[in-house]
């Protein structure tokens, strides 16, 4: 967390200009569970992010990068929400292929493990009720519908039959020697 990149913004003097994602994982026996935050930093517009051409502005060349470095921000942040809509667009679509659209970006590949299938996915959407923010609340809000309708697959133990191997092989061996302490006896 405490590399967490933050800038001010026209709208925000904290922003977030990063996704953040802190993955817990408990082991006990043969069980294991992996509980995932995840922080996303919000979609923006270039220029209601104050990361907007300032071509037609005298200001200094220091004005000029950090606005430029706003702007590659927001392009980033954007484009990685963008594949990941395409990953949930896809989860909602079982047909469609989802191999590919994870690797579309950094944030989908580490978000592959845990979208849809046997995981309960739980999105908060954060939005802005300013008129001028408009824009931004309904792409957050679509966004939000879209992952409201990825199914979830439970998963069994035959879909995962190498971690289920070893407990039959020790019941088949203690049923065997059950029988022949019976049959001794």
């Amino acid at each position: 967390m405490l590399n967490r990149s933050l800038a001010s913004t026209a709208r925000n003097l904290t922003s977030s200009r990063s996704h953040t994602m802190l993955k817990i994982t408990l082991t006990r026996d043969n069980h294991m569970s992996t509980f995932s935050l995840v922080d996303l930093a919000g979609s923006e517009r270039p220029t209601t992010a104050g990361s907007h051409s300032l071509d037609h502005v005298d200001v200094s060349f220091a004005a000029r990068e950090r606005v430029q470095k706003r702007l590659n921000e927001a392009k980033f942040i954007n484009s990685s929400l963008c594949a990941l809509g395409n990953v949930i667009a896809a989860l909602s679509q079982p047909e469609k292929q989802l191999q590919s659209r994870c690797r579309e970006s950094k944030l989908t590949k580490l978000l592959k493990g845990v979208l849809g299938g046997c995981h309960v996915t739980l999105v908060i959407a954060t939005v802005d009720a300013a008129p001028q923010s408009l824009g931004e609340t309904m792409s957050t809000l679509k966004f939000a519908a879209r992952c409201k309708k990825v199914p979830l697959r439970p998963e069994t133990a035959a879909d995962h039959p190498s971690q289920h191997k070893q407990p039959r092989k020790k019941s088949a061996v203690m049923t065997d020697a059950v029988t022949q302490t019976s049959l001794t006896m």
